[in-house]
This record gives structure tokens, C-alpha cells and sequence, in this order.
């Protein structure tokens, strides 16, 4: 089994080591791949992001390492890439000039003609966000996520979907609607149709329980589940900060998605000088078969 991961933070954004040592990390726990995924919102930054004034060297320096260590990791060059129309967007022509190997698309913010609110920052945020913009109503703070995410998956210029269902993160502190509810499932099954028929990979994103938001990870069970009916390819990642979440919970992910009935992850590797999709079978360790 292919060991990888492409969602990754350093210290160029909001993570917590260099590049350098995330790789050293990676070839420690027997990564076969490692992609580089800062937080970016060109032309913009918020603190959290990659600084506009940074973005050359953090390609340079994965760049750098690419050839440093090829002999023993492949690494890819990525940005994780924000949705805040009309400020930025993942299909940017600036990320298309920039020669990457792939990016991810995310969404952060909710948007109103009234302001903007994170969807996952610290709870006080998340609860001033629904107050102020939705008049307390968690339904539409949830309804113009995934209008949103819609619009973002349609307009395209990205590989991988980023957390999906990142709008439950704070949900199991503030309660603000129900996952279970028809309207909500209705709103997954509206994004599923954008996301087959734009083709992108949707990741199985561990992030959230490594810091302890969330029980299991993005996307929860039964929008797994309707993908892989769907035929949507997944990739597993950890969304990580920091060398010690690198691989967090991925033995317990790989079985997640077999009991969601994938039989194979999709992955990205360099081929003839372009990044090519190519797949692997998900095979369990001893004790995780059922």
C-alpha cells in the first residue's frame, strides 16, 4: 500500500515546522509521497495564509527539496487554495501560471451581502458569525456554505476538494443544526451532483480529529458513502500542522472508507514530467479487517 498525503502545513503559513523537517518526518514514517499544501489566498492574506510577499520563496523552497531528497520521497508542490469571490478563488489564473503540481480547493468563509464568517475558527467566531450575519439561524449559516462550496466546485481550477464537510467542525460544541435533518442531506446530495461532474478528487481528511474537533474525519460516513456510489475517487490526507499529525489516524481512515465500500485510493505522482492520477488498493493491517 502507497503511503501519501497532500494535505500539508508549514511553518510559511500557519503550521508549526519548516518544509525541510515536515519531509525528514515523512521519510521517518515511510512516506511514499508528500504534497505541500500552504494556505493561500492570492492576492490577499490573512495571517494564517501564505504572505503575498513569501509565495516565491515557499515554491522555491519545495522546489529545492524536491531534488534534495528525490532519491528517497517524492514531493509535489501545491497551495491550498481559499474561495472568498470576489477578493480569490482556486481557478485564479495566477495558480495556473505557476507551474504546480496540483491544488486543493477550500472553503473557510461563509459570505453575505452584510460581511463574512470562518466556518471553522474558534468557537466564538463561529457563534458571532451566525448571530450577526443569520440572525442566529444555523440553517442558513449552513445553507450558504454549501452554496458556496457548489460555486467553487463548478468554477473548477483545482484537483482535490478540501474538507467538504468542514462546516461540522464546531457543530459538536454549538449544536446549530441537525446532520440528520432532510434539508441538510439535500444540500449533500446537490454537491454530490456538482462534484461528479466536474470530476475532482474529494479527500478523506483526518485533520479534524487530530485536534480534537470532530470523532471522525471530513466527510462523515454517509457522504462517504453516497461518493463512493457515486463513483467519486477519494484520497486520504491529514490536513496536518505539524510533523506529529502527518499520519494521524490513517490506519483507522483506510478502514473508514473500506466500510463505506472503497476498495482503492487515488493518488498523484509525477509521470513523464506531469502529474497523473493513478490508483492503489486499500489494504488493511491485521486487527483492522473485519
Amino acid at each position: 500500500m502507497i503511503k501519501t498525503n497532500y494535505h500539508t502545513h508549514t511553518d510559511f503559513c500557519d503550521g508549526q515546522a519548516s518544509p525541510e523537517v515536515m519531509v525528514q518526518e515523512a521519510i521517518k514514517r515511510n512516506f511514499a509521497i508528500l504534497g505541500f499544501s500552504g494556505h493561500c489566498c492570492y492576492p490577499f492574506a490573512e495571517d494564517w495564509h501564505i504572505q503575498v510577499s513569501r509565495l516565491g520563496e515557499y515554491m522555491q523552497e519545495i522546489r529545492r527539496l524536491q531534488e534534495t531528497y528525490k532519491d528517497s520521497i517524492e514531493i509535489l508542490l501545491g497551495f491550498e487554495a481559499d474561495y472568498l469571490p470576489p477578493v480569490t478563488r482556486p481557478s485564479h489564473p495566477w495558480y495556473k501560471s505557476q507551474g504546480l503540481d496540483y491544488t486543493i480547493g477550500s472553503l473557510h468563509y461563509v459570505i453575505t451581502p452584510q460581511g463574512i464568517s470562518t466556518i471553522d475558527g474558534p468557537v466564538e467566531e463561529v457563534v458571532k458569525g451566525i448571530e450577526t450575519l443569520f440572525s442566529g439561524n444555523g440553517r442558513k449559516f449552513v445553507e450558504n456554505y454549501y452554496g458556496l462550496l457548489r460555486e467553487m466546485i463548478q468554477e473548477g481550477g483545482f484537483d482535490i476538494l478540501g474538507h467538504l464537510d468542514c462546516i461540522r467542525k464546531r457543530n459538536a460544541l454549538l449544536h446549530f443544526f441537525d446532520e440528520s435533518a432532510p434539508w441538510y442531506k439535500a444540500e449533500i446530495q446537490e454537491t454530490a451532483k456538482i462534484i461528479i461532474q466536474k470530476g475532482v478528487i474529494v479527500e478523506i481528511n483526518t485533520g479534524g480529529m487530530f485536534r480534537k474537533a470532530t470523532q471522525t474525519p471530513y466527510p462523515a460516513f454517509d457522504i462517504l458513502s453516497l461518493l463512493c456510489v457515486r463513483g467519486v475517487p477519494v484520497t486520504v490526507t491529514s490536513d496536518t500542522h505539524s510533523p506529529q499529525g502527518l499520519d494521524f489516524a490513517f490506519e483507522e481512515t483506510y478502514r473508514y472508507a473500506f466500510q463505506a465500500g472503497y476498495r482503492e485510493l487515488v493518488y498523484l505522482t509525477r509521470e513523464k514530467g506531469s502529474v497523473v492520477q493513478k490508483f492503489f488498493p486499500i489494504e488493511l493491517q491485521q486487527g483492522l479487517q473485519f
